[in-house]
């Protein structure tokens, strides 16, 4: 089961291993799946493995950067699951953009709300900030809350005294 899938371009992994660290208190403390490519063991399809994780998941984190815009797979395969997903059964789609670049002029991301106000980009904060860590530990809480209130059932157990 994949609760939150994290969706990059290698190009970022160390943005994606950053989240990741925040995330892991979820996974560890509150029961979450994060998934992403780097969990693929060797010998399996690559590309079963990635839409099999797409189909089952949440939350779909996108770690936009210039080059997560130009990837040809994102680009091609991911963002056309994502977004049929998120128009047929309610997938949450957060938008982080992690280095500036033009994402105003790509139309589907246009005009979703992203993970930081006014989807201003992580590499504002000086790389092992306070700053930065506080901000990828409010994407991890509110990926939490949005847990909370998408799927209540599934809490209970987390929320009872």
């Amino acid at each position: 089961m994949t609760d939150i899938f994290i969706s990059y371009s290698h190009q970022d992994e160390k943005w994606k291993d950053a989240l990741q660290k925040q995330l892991q208190v979820l996974q560890l403390h509150a029961d979450f799946n994060v998934w992403d490519d780097r969990q693929i063991e060797m010998g399996d399809g690559w590309l079963k493995e990635i839409e099999s994780a797409i189909a089952a998941a949440k939350v779909a984190i996108l770690l936009v950067s210039p080059d997560f815009l130009i990837s040809e797979f994102v680009c091609r395969q991911e963002i056309p699951k994502f977004l049929a997903r998120r128009s047929e059964d309610g997938l949450r789609v957060i938008p982080l953009v992690v280095e500036p670049c033009p994402w105003r002029a790509v139309d589907w991301l246009a005009s979703m709300q992203g993970a930081t106000k006014d989807n201003a980009p992580l590499s504002r904060h000086r790389w092992d900030s306070y700053e930065l860590k506080h901000e990828l530990s409010d994407v991890a809480l509110t990926v939490f809350q949005l847990r909370v209130v998408l799927f209540p059932a599934m809490m209970r157990p987390l929320l009872a005294p």
